[in-house]
């Protein structure tokens, strides 16, 4: 494991004494991943769509997990660029027969079923203990799972099954219906309205169009009867983002560049202990912050009074 893990992992004990009880089976080997490793992480999970649901941690454990799986010998599986979109197939008029279908064969299946070697190809499952798996990584996060399977990685799960399915992402407009491949946007490109959530997204097979599948169908305009504060100045201010040409101003830059300083710092601190250097940290080890960048007047409820009284200063100032 890594040391970020062995941290987390003391952290959580410290917390929770009387529920942390953690069995000795087997005593882990604390190894730092390499610097390449992280890199090559970094850039196949922004291809995917992942890297900003990824924290520092998971990023060096599945860098670790490549890095055992070439020591191994078997790079057979491993892919240097994400897979292929899945294909949708199905054409149109046949989804609702294809829902009866599995409404049917759901009815038929009962409590009562047996599953032993002869049925156990239809709940794809596997019985044989044959197993030649010599690295794999134990995770539940569905990021770090989709990252790992699309890299070519083994990923089982704490009650010992093994993740087969991979799900790509994209960014859905709410106000145009525009769909983007990636899930890094903040505004959309079309429109240019904050208007863009995660929805899974696959490729028709006739036209190359990519297809989102999304259930909501409404945008929550909740707490918008405020009008916008009026611009302020001041070292403590947060900037008051409306639109992507913002963010390309020298304020904006200055605040982020304030943000990643506090993140590298208490990253430092919470990893490596109080009396470590900045210097001990490599280039790489820097948190991208645009996730954390409130657009408009951020998540919350601006009419419900525990929202006014928290931010009652910056409402003053306006």
């Amino acid at each position: 494991m890594t040391p970020g893990i062995q941290m987390e992992l003391e952290k959580y004990r410290q917390k929770n004494p009387l529920e942390a009880v953690i069995r000795t089976v087997f005593t882990p080997v604390i190894r730092e991943p390499a610097d390449e490793d992280v890199i090559f992480v970094r850039k196949f999970a922004s291809l995917t769509g992942d890297l900003q649901y990824l924290s520092k941690v998971d990023i060096e454990c599945i860098a670790l997990t490549r890095r055992l799986q070439i020591e191994s010998g078997d790079t057979s599986k491993l892919r240097e660029t994400p897979m292929t979109l899945k294909i949708d197939k199905t054409p149109k008029g046949k989804s609702k027969e294809k829902s009866n279908k599995n409404r049917k064969t759901e009815s038929q299946v009962g409590f009562d079923c047996w599953i032993g070697s002869h049925n156990v190809n239809s709940y794809n499952m596997d019985l044989s203990d044959k197993d030649d798996r010599k690295v794999s990584c134990m995770t539940t996060d569905f990021a770090m799972q989709n990252v790992l399977i699309q890299m070519g990685l083994n990923v089982i799960t704490l009650d010992g099954f093994i993740a087969r399915t991979i799900r790509r992402w994209g960014q859905m407009c709410r106000a145009c219906y525009e769909v983007f491949p990636n899930t890094s946007r903040k505004f959309c490109a079309k429109c240019g309205n904050a208007t863009v959530d995660k929805v899974p997204v696959t490729v028709n097979s006739e036209s190359g169009e990519i297809v989102a599948r999304d259930t909501r169908k409404w945008v929550n305009t909740r707490g918008t009867i405020y009008t916008q504060p009026k611009p302020a100045t001041g070292r403590n201010t947060k900037p008051y983002i409306v639109a992507e040409d913002q963010m390309l101003m020298p304020a904006f830059k200055n605040y982020m560049r304030q943000i990643n300083r506090k993140e590298k710092k208490d990253s430092i601190l919470h990893f490596y202990g109080e009396d470590t250097k900045e210097n001990n940290i490599s280039p790489i080890d820097i948190i991208s912050s645009l996730n954390h960048v409130p657009i408009g007047l951020g998540k919350g409820n601006p009419n419900s009074n525990r929202w006014i009284q928290k931010h009652k200063r910056s409402l003053k100032s306006s």
